[in-house]
């Protein structure tokens, strides 16, 4: 019986060292050569009230062709409302409130929203996995089961609607984007699916899954939260998705039926290789070594594509030097690399400590790159506004 133990405990053992940490090489940072800058212009300040503070996950820049009208709108999920306010004044014109629970309920919990229109809005819960479609009174009129019908051979994407991974409703096609959780050793493309596109051609009952990890995650453990995360952005006048995934220092091309169209390099002068935790897959992963890799890890977050000047913006976070994990809000450093409409690299910006906190709330408009700035005040949202200028 000890000889038995004694050799399970041996092959344990030998299975937990049989594992390669994997690394993702930005072989082609030395060829980055900047040939512009991204310079601040001026701000832009919101007011807000007693029951609202400046950091949220969602925002969007609503445009109402109807009235000519240009909107900034936040989701509070203090007070489960969304904030609009006319862009151009900067005053706050209303607030959309919304039911948690009852016939008119949302059941919020790190919601998020798209405004198709006041008459349409759609509101993701994701304790629910449900869309509601709502007008502007918050009275609810369509519930979407993002659930229904699924593959049960598939596993389904934790949606999460925010800034960087906002819906998109093309026609009468809603895409949304998500995420897989779970650590699942060797994660493909077929059965770990990530964007969900769901039509009124069938009354939004038939939801489809689409896209899966590329293969720089295919070897490695890369944990069960944080380098799962993906984000991603639509070009309008290309009819394409580009998706950006946080230990890849390429992009991803899909056209509007979600095939792969191209694999782009988009990586940052400033980042280097990116390695997988030294951990097996098979064991259990503990949270302070997940965490320490996330903070000491450079990490690709949100692309956002500026049709103002034909540009694209690919987010990075940098590694917290001398982090300490219990200190909340976590700080990594960012920077914005830019791009052309041809992903030629044309400079990177690192931003002061002032907009550690604010990879999510960045939006661009006819005016320019806004990024959202940390202050003392909780009185009032600051953005500052970059543009880009050439360097002579």
């Amino acid at each position: 019986m000890k000889y038995f133990l004694c050799i399970l405990c041996a092959l344990l053992l030998f299975q937990s060292c049989a594992y390669d940490i994997v690394t993702n090489k930005n072989d082609k940072k030395n060829n980055l050569t900047a040939s512009y800058e991204l310079l601040q212009i001026g701000e832009k300040r919101f007011l807000l009230d007693d029951e609202s503070q400046p950091r949220n996950r969602c925002i969007q820049l609503y445009e109402d062709i109807k009235t000519d009208s240009l909107y900034y709108t936040f989701y509070n999920e203090y007070n489960n409302s969304i904030y609009v306010y006319d862009y151009l004044s900067s005053n706050l014109i209303k607030k959309i409130q919304f039911d948690k629970e009852g016939s008119d309920g949302v059941y919020p919990y790190r919601s998020g929203y798209y405004i198709s229109s006041f008459d349409s809005i759609y509101f993701h819960s994701m304790s629910t996995n449900r869309l509601y479609v709502l007008n502007e009174s918050g009275m609810k009129y369509r519930t979407i089961n993002l659930r229904a019908e699924l593959n049960h051979n598939v596993i389904p994407p934790t949606i999460k609607i925010t800034t960087e991974t906002p819906i998109y409703k093309i026609g009468n096609v809603l895409y949304l984007c998500g995420s897989i959780n779970e650590e699942i050793e060797d994660l493909d493309s077929i059965y770990g699916l990530l964007v969900t596109k769901i039509s009124s051609h069938d009354d939004f009952s038939n939801p489809v899954l689409n896209i899966g990890y590329p293969s720089s995650y295919r070897k490695g453990n890369w944990g069960d939260a944080y380098f799962r995360n993906v984000c991603w952005c639509y070009n309008s006048k290309e009819h394409a998705f580009y998706l950006s995934f946080a230990n890849d220092h390429y992009i991803y091309k899909y056209d509007k039926s979600m095939e792969m169209v191209d694999k782009i390099y988009a990586g940052s002068a400033f980042a280097d290789d990116i390695c997988s935790i030294d951990h097996p897959q098979n064991i259990p992963l503990p949270k302070s070594k997940r965490i320490a890799h996330y903070l000491s890890s450079f990490y690709y977050r949100g692309i956002i594509y500026d049709k103002y000047n034909d540009v694209y913006y690919r987010i990075l976070e940098h590694p917290w030097e001398n982090f300490n994990p219990n200190e909340r809000p976590w700080k990594k450093p960012i920077s914005i690399a830019v791009f052309n409409s041809d992903f030629k690299y044309l400079g990177e910006k690192l931003l002061s400590e002032e907009y550690n906190l604010s990879a999510d709330n960045i939006f661009v408009s006819e005016e320019g790159l806004f990024i959202r700035k940390e202050t003392d005040c909780e009185d009032e949202l600051i953005y500052s506004i970059f543009r880009l200028n050439k360097i002579y």
